[in-house]
């Protein structure tokens, strides 16, 4: 759910495999159905929606084990297809965050990988699809922490230093996983030996 262009958007997949949202225009809600993507597959799962200005991107996974992205552009809804998540991906989460050529647009997901040589198991990994004005989209495999992750809803959130000697920026982006014995486990975005680098912090916690 966000608050965009002073409304309340609620998304949710319907049983059709369609996308649909509920919005509050200041006097009363309305139902819209924003369809499904031109690839003709139909939609699953949860949704993840970031908004920033003019713009609200809203994540969600197609039966291809395609991610999908509903865009408004600040005209109209745009799809775009991200690509394949090769064996299934779960739900993802999506944010915007600072950066040091403007704000960049995280989105993170589970997907299954196979175990072993001859792929008789599947075990999850975590992967960020990422959007900056300089290079566009990237794809990019963060793995797993210590513990085997479970397959389940991720949440990425972010964090504030406030007053700082860095130039750029004062902010920390996290993502959080569940992994066996009912841990949790962080994937953070943070200077590592004055170097803005990805690591898994050895903390976790338990539930």
């Amino acid at each position: 759910m966000r608050v965009f262009d002073d409304k309340l958007y609620a998304f949710i997949v319907g049983n059709n495999g369609q996308l649909y949202t509920r919005y509050w225009n200041g006097s009363a809600w309305s139902w819209v159905s924003l369809g499904s993507p031109p690839s003709g597959t139909v939609l699953e799962g949860s949704t993840a929606v970031a908004a920033r200005e003019n713009t609200m991107h809203v994540f969600v996974r197609g039966a291809d084990d395609h991610v999908y992205i509903r865009y408004w552009n600040g005209a109209s809804w745009q799809w775009s297809d991200q690509g394949a998540a090769p064996n299934g991906i779960g739900a993802p989460d999506a944010a915007w965050f600072g950066g040091a050529t403007g704000p960049d647009l995280y989105a993170f997901a589970l997907r299954h990988v196979p175990a072993g040589d001859f792929g008789q198991s599947l075990t999850p990994r975590l992967l960020e699809n990422q959007w900056n004005g300089a290079t566009g989209w990237e794809l990019e495999s963060h793995g797993q922490p210590a513990q085997s992750m479970l397959f389940r809803q991720l949440s990425i959130a972010g964090s504030f230093t406030g007053a700082s000697n860095e130039p750029w920026p004062s902010w920390r982006v996290s993502v959080f996983v569940r992994a066996t014995s009912d841990r949790i486990y962080r994937r953070l975005y943070a200077p590592i030996n004055d170097v803005w680098q990805w690591s898994w912090p050895s903390q976790y916690c338990q539930m």
